[in-house]
């Protein structure tokens, strides 16, 4: 076996968490008539959040959503290569990820956490997708 898929099997080993991820269709009303942004699910993938290092990531910066400023987790959602690649963006544009089954190891109060993919690194021999996310239900900075 090769390095390259031993660390790939390595990574996905510890992808214990299931997303949905969903790709944004629009505007439309929810039931109380007010204006939302429409979303469609496209697929379920394992993956993981990874958060910033201990070292603290020098590639840490916000970015605007809405009227509010995120922070940009960097890396901050690790899925398999076999996952989509995803369309990357701002809010409306980028897909989003909401963990739907957490592994035995996350914190359950994260069920239903929506993650919007902003950038990824691109490499050559990557053992995961290694995706930088804001956490659009956080509260305000």
């Amino acid at each position: 076996m090769s390095a390259i898929l031993a660390g790939r099997r390595a990574a996905e080993a510890r992808m214990l968490d299931w997303f949905s991820v969903e790709r944004p269709t629009g505007k439309t009303t929810d039931a109380d008539g007010f204006p939302v942004l429409g979303r469609e699910p496209i697929e379920e993938t394992v993956g993981r959040l990874a958060g910033t290092s201990s070292q603290g990531d020098s590639g840490a910066r916000t970015m605007r959503v809405g009227d509010t400023e995120r922070i940009v987790v960097v890396g901050g959602l690790h899925l398999p290569i076999s996952a989509l690649a995803p369309k990357l963006g701002g809010y409306g544009i980028g897909w989003e990820y909401v963990l739907v089954r957490p592994g035995p190891d996350t914190d359950p109060a994260l069920v239903g956490s929506r993650w919007l993919a902003v950038g990824t690194s691109a490499k050559s021999q990557m053992t995961a997708r290694r995706l930088d996310v804001v956490q659009l239900d956080q509260p305000q900075i």
